[in-house]
């Protein structure tokens, strides 16, 4: 008799038709996972689906960082350009452009956003709009912009 064969095997209804089957410490593992991700997933904007609003949910973001909640233009409804144009308007400090950095960063992550700056004719582009640095923005945001960066890593989405 080996060690399988003291273990039970167990199911779990996935929804849809769907059921999983396999050792009962794997099951409740797997089924935990999904349910924090889906609790996580619930502090962005949903579609009638189920799935992430990326658009609303791009708005929710800007809007979580103090610096960039209320005063920023391009935010609602989420609008690249004039974001951009906003953020190299020089209507904010330090703690905004790096904020707004790190927004353009999750809006498109392999962009150089500077090269936008520049289409748009912004010329502080190379500057206000520079690649997203944690390192840097770690060192000069406050409690409430650490938190508003912490929350998306803790529940991320793409659009």
């Amino acid at each position: 008799m080996g060690l399988q064969d003291d273990v039970t095997e167990e199911e779990a209804d996935l929804g849809g038709g769907k059921v999983l089957r396999g050792h009962p410490e794997a099951i409740r593992s797997f089924v935990a996972a999904r349910d924090l991700a889906r609790e996580r997933n619930r502090r962005w904007p949903q579609r009638p689906n189920g799935s992430v609003d990326t658009r609303a949910a791009m708005t929710t973001l800007a809007r979580s960082f103090p610096t960039l909640r209320d005063a920023a233009d391009g935010v609602e409804p989420f609008e690249v350009e004039r974001f951009a144009r906003w953020l190299c308007s020089g209507a904010g400090g330090g703690g905004a452009i790096r904020a707004g950095r790190f927004v353009l960063h999750v809006w498109n992550p392999n962009a150089d956003h500077r090269e936008l700056g520049r289409e748009l004719g912004l010329e502080a582009a190379d500057g206000c709009l520079a690649p997203f640095n944690v390192s840097d923005a770690l060192g000069v945001w406050d409690e409430e912009h650490r938190r508003a960066f912490l929350a998306w890593c803790e529940a991320p989405f793409w659009p």
